[in-house]
């Protein structure tokens, strides 16, 4: 009988230990969900912190190159507002605006490409034709028909070039 009693003693007290572990381990779960749902919350505020920076930060550049070209608006309204104009006045006006434009595009770090003589480059240049030139080695660029454009490394619009090619089989017997 005793060691029936201490046998239903030995079974309570595992049983209240294993009530206790699963109440502890409840509430470290309820911590961790705690923890997961702060941790959750900061992700979400960040997130929109960097977007609202991000925001800002666009907005900033646009608002630069904006300010940037205000005065070449100016001096082309002024241009249009003339009376008297002669083709040597209208050249000499848009050579100034080309030199701000091209001023405020370097300032903000574009860069222009693509040059006669220089070697095709599929990820610079988008091919408008080829001409046979045996002056040139085939893929060498003849002419630019529209100048590339670069910010840092990333092209923004390919030069659109013509380049040489070599004589077909045909071309070459004749000669």
């Amino acid at each position: 009988m005793k060691e029936k009693k201490e046998e239903k003693d030995s079974k309570k007290s595992k049983f209240t230990l294993l009530e206790e572990e699963i109440e502890s381990l409840k509430e470290e779960l309820e911590s961790l969900k705690a923890h997961m749902d702060k941790q959750k919350n900061e992700y979400q505020h960040a997130s929109q912190v960097l977007q609202r920076e991000l925001a800002k930060q666009r907005y900033l550049a646009t608002e630069e190159i904006i300010r940037d070209l205000i005065p070449v608006l100016d001096s082309l309204e002024e241009a249009f507002k003339l009376d008297q104009v002669d083709n040597q006045s209208i050249k000499e006006g848009m050579t100034m605006v080309l030199k701000n434009i091209v001023s405020i595009v370097e300032r903000h770090g574009i860069n222009t490409f693509g040059k006669q003589g220089e070697m095709f480059s599929p990820n610079e240049h988008e091919i408008f034709s080829k001409e046979v030139n045996i002056d040139y080695s085939p893929d060498t660029i003849l002419r630019v028909l529209r100048k590339g454009y670069r910010l840092g490394n990333t092209v923004i619009r390919p030069a659109l070039v013509i380049l040489s090619a070599e004589p077909k089989l045909e071309e070459k017997k004749e000669d």
